[in-house]
């Protein structure tokens, strides 16, 4: 009796109670390829033929069936009763192709939620992408903040050390006034007591 089990597989085919990961690794269109054969393989098992069996040959060496009335009567019996000698046949070939329709059937909603996880990871790069490109024109801008400070900052040293020098250079010139001052108050002092 056949059962699932029976049917060939074709070179590198994956049978129909594969796992998904096995299935997924060949891809969808061979495994639907090979299922498709393996269901047309069982359902032509399934077939049961029948055979006239009044058969004489004439003297030309061909073949004629030659058909009485009661053979018409039996052979007749013979094509009513044909599906009931090989029920479980019939039965198997319909419950494969249930099982394949169903196989089917998942097949395409793996492969639908496949595509809707491809989308929804290629929505979440391209998110990832704008918030990368974000995060990069900030830190451009804080560079770019930060080197405005740095030369303010060295301007602001420079007109320091200038003011700063400029004070010194005052502070100085006052001490040499002062200096000079005292020093012709103490001439005109000697000069007075002589």
């Amino acid at each position: 009796m056949a059962t699932e089990h029976d049917a060939p597989i074709q070179p590198g085919g994956v049978p129909r109670h594969a796992s998904a990961k096995e299935r997924r690794a060949r891809g969808l269109k061979p495994f639907l390829s090979d299922l498709k054969a393996e269901v047309q393989n069982q359902l032509s098992r399934a077939e049961a033929p029948v055979r006239p069996e009044d058969i004489s040959a004439d003297t030309s060496g061909q073949v004629t069936q030659v058909v009485q009335p009661a053979a018409q009567a039996q052979q007749a019996q013979q094509i009513e009763a044909a599906p009931a000698r090989h029920p479980r046949q019939t039965d198997n070939g319909a419950a494969l192709a249930q099982a394949a329709l169903a196989t089917a059937d998942h097949a395409g909603a793996e492969a639908a939620a496949a595509r809707a996880d491809a989308a929804a990871a290629r929505t979440e790069a391209a998110a990832a992408q704008a918030t990368a490109a974000r995060a990069d024109s900030q830190l451009q801008a804080a560079r770019a903040e930060i080197e405005a400070a740095h030369k303010e900052f060295e301007t602001l040293r420079t007109q320091f050390d200038a003011a700063q020098e400029r004070t010194r250079q005052h502070i100085l010139i006052a001490w040499i006034g002062a200096g000079a001052g005292v020093l012709l108050a103490v001439v005109a002092l000697v000069l007075g007591f002589l």
